[in-house]
């Protein structure tokens, strides 16, 4: 699967063998000199098919089929769609209809017969495992679709799951009815081990329950905030009343909150930030006010996560280009100078031109990284005056300095085109807590000038104590939000809902 640090390492030898039975012995000759890790063989395969890819899921596969149950009301295809637990993230849309697996959003014209699936009907037997991971745990999303993006007010089909294309390898069944449209489950196929939202969501309640109370009350004024892997809309209704109350008896309800309306795709020419489409922009948020009348709860808007883009795209784009020239006349470069700068992205100049060159043209690139969110910003500000925007930041502080992924919190927050701070806390990971610290006094730096607030996706992963000891820091160091990593996940700690309860469940006069 690639190169470098990947997890399968595939590499190829063709050879010519005599017509009868074959034996291959496999010998490790010497060690390769490295420092941190060694490679195994875990699989040989041998095929006469010299085009064959191979792939670790060609060898565990998961099948599924959907039967429609006779409360379902109308014919709907099954959208299949979940996150990977790394690289490539995603699995890619894909729909179960009558006739199998089809990649792609589209669930066939109503009148169209032989496509969607009617109540008593059923898919075939079909393998998602070759939109899968191997290694660690897939969580998946299936709904009933008629029209993609449309969700379905309710919906009632039983899904099996096997290791067979037949029920001879049935692993489980499970059936969602009522309000909602879908169904979560999680699977490794290392060991398939299958954890469904119900499952989930018991286990969610169950290790709240268990979490020690801290004396106090639910904070009224500090906003904690957190997400469910459950989408509302889409799960069964115990499910979300499960995790609900789990959120409960940790000190988290949803009297705050920061929602994410994402605007930054919104662009003429795909990822060109140079070309926003401020109709579709404004639409956008026109219609998240008119769908969301009361927002006194709302801290902020969250208009990205983690955007940031590289030099090629600007090199590749005409537009971009020619936006350099008058990029230098606005920041003041003399005209002598100007005339000798062109797009460079090479740090290594041989001159000064050179190397002039490249300092602006990373000053252009964060340049249309920031008017870019401001164009998100102006439009939010039109609809809902005074809401605060933000996005969340990656830690870019990770690659050295801000200006490594075009995303310089200074002018981005010092020049208002965002109005609140945020960024992840992914130097949690690090051994050292002083980490935490570091990235938060550069986002309260950033946020000085303008005189603006600031928060912190606080990244979990880590032991109780830890937990509260690097969120107490975040603390003191000024953050004034805080949203904790996804729950309702199923590979949470029966231990982290204690540390988050001693987190967010503070005194309050509220």
């Amino acid at each position: 699967m690639g190169p470098g640090y990947s997890r399968w390492m595939w590499r190829a030898a063709e050879f010519d063998a005599a017509a009868g039975p074959l034996r291959l012995s496999v010998e490790k000759l010497h060690n390769v000199p490295v420092t941190a890790y060694t490679r195994s063989l875990d699989m040989l395969i041998v095929t006469t098919n010299l085009t064959y890819e191979p792939r670790a899921t060609d060898l565990a596969p998961l099948y599924l089929k959907v039967r429609m149950l006779p409360e379902q009301k109308v014919p709907s295809v099954i959208h299949f769609f979940g996150r990977r637990p790394f690289q490539p993230w995603y699995t890619g849309h894909a729909n179960i209809n009558l006739k199998g697996i089809v990649r792609g959003t589209s669930a066939g014209s109503a009148d169209k017969p032989g496509i969607r699936i009617a109540a008593g009907e059923e898919s075939p037997w079909v393998d998602v495992a070759p939109l899968l991971a191997y290694g660690g745990l897939n969580q998946i999303s299936l709904y009933a679709m008629r029209v993609y993006g449309t969700p379905e007010s309710e919906a009632a089909f039983e899904v099996l799951f096997s290791r067979t294309p037949s029920e001879e390898g049935l692993m489980r069944r499970e059936s969602r009815r009522g309000r909602g449209d879908g169904y979560h489950f999680a699977i490794d196929l290392t060991d398939y081990r299958l954890v469904t939202e119900r499952d989930g969501s018991e286990a969610s309640l169950a290790m709240a329950r268990a979490a020690p109370q801290v004396p106090g009350k639910p904070p009224a004024e500090f906003p904690f905030f957190t997400g469910m892997a459950l989408s509302e809309a889409r799960a069964t209704a115990q499910a979300v009343s499960n995790e609900l109350e789990a959120l409960r008896l940790i000190g988290i309800t949803d009297a705050k909150r920061r929602p994410s309306h994402f605007f930054i795709h919104h662009t003429l020419a795909p990822g060109c930030l140079s070309q926003p489409n401020r109709a579709r922009t404004d639409a956008l948020f026109a219609d998240v006010t008119n769908k969301h009348p009361d927002r006194s709860g709302w801290i902020a808007i969250n208009l990205a996560d983690e955007p940031g883009f590289d030099f090629k795209h600007i090199e590749e784009c005409e537009v971009c280009r020619q936006g350099f020239a008058p990029f230098l006349e606005r920041a003041g470069v003399a005209p002598e100078v100007r005339a000798g700068l062109t797009l460079n992205n090479n740090p290594e100049g041989t001159n000064a031109q050179q190397k002039v060159s490249y300092y602006y043209t990373r000053r252009y690139m964060n340049h249309l990284m920031t008017e870019m969110l401001r164009v998100g910003h102006s439009s939010v500000q039109r609809h809902m005056p005074g809401m605060p925007t933000t996005v969340n930041f990656a830690c870019e502080l990770l690659g050295g300095n801000l200006v490594s992924r075009c995303v310089d919190w200074f002018e981005i927050l010092g020049s208002g085109a965002l109005t609140y701070g945020w960024h992840e806390d992914w130097g949690g990971w690090s051994r050292t807590r002083q980490a935490n610290g570091y990235y938060v006094d550069v986002m309260r730096a950033a946020c000085r000038k303008p005189g603006i607030e600031y928060g912190i996706y606080n990244v979990l992963a880590r032991t109780p104590w830890e937990i509260q000891a690097r969120a107490f820091l975040e603390f003191g160091h000024g953050v004034r939000s805080m949203y904790f990593s996804t729950t309702g996940r199923t590979t949470r700690s029966p231990a982290i809902p204690t540390a988050t309860a001693r987190k967010s469940t503070r005194p309050s006069s509220g």
